[in-house]
């Protein structure tokens, strides 16, 4: 019989397929977080419900509807994703504290906000972690959301110290501080590949 964890996760995977948010937040980034959340939790002495970290990733950029100005407001999208998922949650029969957590953590999970708990501050470590690799880097670097945002602008300055060193402060554990270095050198190792190829074509 499928678990209730498993049941939440495949709705979250039934909606990220049909209200697809952008190629840079779909199933395959919400896979991405999980396993990064998965290794940061087994690297933090902090104890963590792993069903509701696994149920949070799997939620955090979930569109419950797509349409109008819902889709282009990323606060709105994740208010209301956090409110329906706590109430599906309570549905399924999970517990006020379980459907707190995920609730909690998922609304806390953007940028400039602060998670107010353990599963909440792992996702976030695991969701901006997830966006510094090539293809991430690449696709704000590119899209109309990506040269509107913040986060996009902190990573095209990566190279300033001043702005690494906040972008890294922001992390909450410091094994997610040591991911961030090695992200930060792959970019780099990938950016002078690219460098070499353009000039050699």
């Amino acid at each position: 019989m499928r678990s209730k964890v498993d049941e939440v996760v495949s709705k979250a995977e039934a909606l990220l397929k049909k209200n697809k948010y952008d190629k840079a937040h779909d199933i395959n980034h919400h896979k991405r977080v999980w396993k990064m959340a998965e290794d940061i939790a087994r690297n933090i002495k902090d104890n963590t419900d792993k069903d509701v970290l696994r149920i949070a990733c799997m939620w955090h950029d979930v569109i419950i509807k797509k349409h109008g100005t819902e889709f282009r407001n990323h606060s709105h999208i994740t208010n209301a994703t956090a409110n329906y998922l706590k109430r599906y949650m309570l549905g399924l029969g999970f517990t006020h504290l379980e459907a707190k957590k995920a609730y909690l953590a998922v609304k806390h999970h953007e940028f400039n906000d602060k998670p107010l708990n353990i599963e909440g501050k792992i996702l976030f470590d695991a969701d901006k972690l997830d966006a510094l690799t090539p293809e991430r880097s690449l696709w704000f670097a590119h899209s109309k959301q990506g040269r509107n945002s913040l986060w996009n602008l902190k990573l095209l300055l990566l190279s300033k110290k001043i702005i690494r060193f906040y972008i890294k402060r922001k992390f909450h554990f410091k094994y997610s501080q040591e991911l961030f270095e090695e992200r930060i050198r792959r970019l780099k190792e990938y950016n002078e590949k690219q460098k070499v190829l353009a000039s050699s074509a």
